[in-house]
């Protein structure tokens, strides 16, 4: 709801940040269900082209923002000494899988029950999130939860995220998640060189940690309100990023050369899902008008160019920033799990139908089956996190205490050096 406050020295009603936040929120939200969609596309159209792949690094690096932006408020907690790191991140990890397992378990429980491909030879790797490491063993995507190995993955990554904002003096964040960062193409890089099998390596967490930390990263710097850096990935990202990634889908017909093609796709991607999260994080608004000036035709040029661009923007503003925008959001992580089952529904009543209508059927099963555990499991349990009611982590024993203590010392470095 809109809060507005007066203004004294005028009168004139004047809103508040609180609409700035919504709109920026339903913005992101739209961010996420895009990111799902591409995913969803991949599958349902098995397109050549890789917008699944797109689909899953604007996931990822839209996730290492939200991760990080929690865990920042948890370490301030425990510098405040409401708690301990270790159960503060244990305690993030737990409530994080009341968001993530409930819609997962029962997606996996009803393709238990009506027998699909795979499924009770496999569902222990699914069910205890190690999808990654099945794919990664056998080199095989399973038909119909495929798409829990990023989910699996992200997860595993989560101790290692943890750990790092929590025990990393702040003055040197930013330098170790830019070390982590190194860790994905290089990685990808040996990977390649050493001709180790594509799909084995790919789900693993140190192909796509760069993608995470590069979020994180983000987050570090909006926190710090290093403006510099932030500029500087919105840049690359519009002017580098989508540039670099669309040159190498185009180039996927005229090159077998994976080795430089990947890497300059996956680079491209990573900016661009930043510059994307930035322009949504702050929220996409009509620029101040500017008056362009200097030789008449050129100036006439310019200044129509910027009345277009600021048309365009404040458009896409409105559109991302409806109810419809923050539903889909919250929807969006219901549709990523039942995509897939909603497929193999099709598939089996509709044997003869064109794989376009199966399609069709396909998402609305899949968006009915997503209202229905959210409406009846992920939005209950969200408001029982919000009331309290979902229950801590037991206090973690005094014989871990010195790692609050370690963690005080290295904020404490922080301040010696801001001196």
């Amino acid at each position: 709801m809109e809060v507005k406050t007066l203004d004294i020295a005028s009168p004139t009603v004047v809103t508040t940040a609180k609409r700035d936040s919504t709109r920026s929120r339903a913005q992101m939200d739209a961010l996420r269900f895009g990111s799902i969609a591409l995913i969803m596309l991949h599958h349902f159209y098995h397109i050549q082209r890789p917008v699944g792949t797109i689909g899953t690094h604007f996931f990822f690096a839209l996730t290492g923002f939200l991760v990080a932006n929690s865990l920042m408020k948890l370490r301030e907690q425990v510098l405040a000494g409401e708690t301990s790191p270790l159960q503060a991140g244990a305690t993030f990890v737990f409530r994080r899988w009341m968001r993530v397992l409930p819609t997962m378990w029962i997606m996996l429980a009803m393709c238990y029950a009506l027998n699909m491909t795979f499924i009770r030879d496999t569902i222990q790797w699914h069910a205890l999130l190690l999808s990654n490491l099945y794919i990664s063993a056998t080199s095989h995507y399973p038909p119909y939860v495929a798409h829990l190995w990023w989910i699996s993955a992200m997860e595993q990554t989560l101790p290692f995220i943890i750990l790092l904002f929590m025990f990393t003096p702040k003055h040197r964040m930013q330098l170790v998640l830019a070390c982590v960062i190194l860790i994905g193409p290089i990685f990808r890089f040996i990977a390649f060189w050493q001709h180790w099998d594509y799909i084995s390596t790919r789900v693993l967490p140190p192909a796509f940690i760069d993608i995470v930390g590069m979020g994180c990263l983000l987050a570090v710097a909006m926190k710090h309100k290093n403006e510099r850096l932030i500029q500087t990935l919105r840049k690359a990202g519009w002017f580098i990023g989508v540039p670099a990634m669309f040159f190498a889908i185009a180039m996927i017909k005229y090159t077998r050369n994976d080795i430089w093609k990947n890497f300059v796709f996956d680079l491209g991607s990573t900016w661009a899902a930043c510059a994307a999260i930035i322009a949504t994080y702050r929220g996409i608004e009509r620029k101040a008008d500017r008056n362009y000036t200097g030789w008449a035709p050129l100036a006439a040029i310019r200044n129509a160019l910027f009345r277009l661009y600021n048309n365009v923007r404040t458009f896409i503003g409105d559109v991302l920033s409806t109810k419809a925008s923050n539903f889909l959001g919250n929807i969006s992580y219901g549709m990523a799990m039942w995509h897939l089952f909603a497929m193999a529904i099709m598939q089996k009543v509709f044997k003869g139908a064109h794989p376009h209508w199966r399609s069709v059927g396909s998402f609305w099963i899949a968006f009915a089956l997503a209202i229905l555990t959210y409406y009846l499991v992920e939005r209950p349990i969200s408001r029982m996190r919000e009331a309290r009611k979902v229950p801590s982590l037991p206090k973690v024993p005094k014989v871990v205490r010195p790692l609050k203590n370690a963690m005080v010392m290295s904020d404490m470095e922080d301040v010696e050096l801001a001196k």
